[in-house]
C-alpha cells in the first residue's frame, strides 16, 4: 500500500494542477519532492522500513519547503495587497 500511494504522489507532481508556479525554483522543488517519493516507493517495495521512514521524513520536508517557497513567492508578488490589508 505504501509503495502504491507514494508512487501516486510522485505521479501527481506531473499533473497540470500541481504546477502552481512556472519558475526554475518551483521546478527544482517539484523534482526534489518526486525523487523523495520515488525513494519511498523503492524502500516500500524492498520492505526496508528504515529507508522508508527516512524517505518519508525527507519527502515531508520537501513538501513543507515547497509550500513555504510558494507562499513567499505569492506574498512577494502582492505587496500592495498585503499593505492595504494591514493598513
Amino acid at each position: 500500500l505504501l509503495a502504491k500511494e507514494s508512487q501516486a504522489l510522485s505521479l501527481l507532481t506531473q499533473e497540470e494542477q500541481f504546477q502552481v508556479l512556472v519558475t526554475p525554483d518551483y521546478l527544482r522543488h517539484s523534482v526534489d519532492f518526486r525523487r523523495s517519493a520515488d525513494a519511498l516507493t523503492k524502500a516500500a517495495r524492498e520492505k526496508n522500513i528504515d529507508a522508508a521512514a527516512l524517505a518519508y521524513v525527507d519527502m515531508t520536508m520537501k513538501c513543507v519547503n515547497c509550500h513555504k517557497y510558494v507562499r513567499d513567492v505569492r506574498m512577494a508578488s502582492r505587496p500592495n495587497e498585503l499593505f492595504n490589508r494591514l493598513y
